[in-house]
């Protein structure tokens, strides 16, 4: 009798194992975290080998070398915003989620001038990003080491030492909508004794980068 009860019972709720396994499985995940892929952009500039320096310890992961007999210029764009990301449920069942929203995020340049003569100045407002059509659109806020500059000024700055300037664009919504497609920066207001220093636009490339990680439940 006792075990034609428990056959009875059990075949009455089939459903109720998979439920089990699948809290079971739920429960270790948020426990012990998760294995994550993630989807990056890397602005990657576009120029000869010898003239593009890697670090890996940086938001920067490029940079474009300028060397001239007055000054030396480093040129770099951070880390595009995250194009997607995957948690892999389980290690084997990844739950894909994109960030589109998130493509209209400033982006933010770094200068880093390091003067070889005297005389040497720059104004950090007339370096442009070169949208659809050519369209110059100026940087949105300047900090010269860590501190802001505030509104335009347009005014030409001393650099007697090395100096790191931050530019931060918000052309997104506006007049470069598409954030996979390269771009150019126009490095201009380089002035030696007075003399405009004439530099070319330099292309940068947004590239496709996929990272491994592990997530932690918190």
């Amino acid at each position: 009798m006792r075990q034609t009860c428990y056959r009875k019972c059990r075949c009455a709720f089939p459903w109720i194992y998979p439920l089990i396994l699948i809290a079971t499985m739920m429960s270790g995940a948020l426990v012990s975290g998760c294995f994550v892929l993630t989807g990056d952009r890397r602005n990657k500039p576009q120029a000869p080998r010898d003239l593009v320096k890697l670090n890996t310890k940086s938001d920067i992961k490029y940079w474009r070398l300028l060397d001239s007999p007055d000054l030396n210029l480093e040129i770099g764009v951070e880390n595009g915003p995250i194009r997607w990301e995957a948690p892999f449920l389980f290690y084997i069942l990844p739950l894909p989620t994109s960030y589109d929203y998130l493509a209209t995020q400033p982006m933010r340049v770094e200068v880093h001038v390091e003067p070889k003569s005297l005389q040497v100045t720059l104004d950090p407002w007339q370096i442009f990003l070169l949208g659809t059509n050519q369209v110059r659109v100026p940087p949105a806020h300047i900090w010269q080491d860590q501190n802001w500059l505030g509104t335009n000024t347009t005014k030409a700055l001393p650099i007697t030492n090395s100096a790191t300037f931050l530019l931060e664009f918000t052309p997104w919504d506006r007049v470069y909508p598409d954030r996979d497609l390269p771009f150019q920066l126009s490095i201009q207001g380089i002035r030696v004794s007075g003399q405009c220093i004439s530099l070319l636009p330099i292309t940068f490339k947004p590239t496709k980068f996929i990272r491994s990680g592990f997530q932690l439940p918190y």
